[in-house]
């Protein structure tokens, strides 16, 4: 379950940060 969350994590977070921030 952790491994499958943490590649969500590695794969989705970019997205989610450059939304977040307006910095892409």
């Amino acid at each position: 379950f952790l491994p499958i969350l943490a590649s969500l994590a590695a794969k989705l977070g970019p997205k989610l940060f450059c939304l977040v921030t307006k910095k892409c």
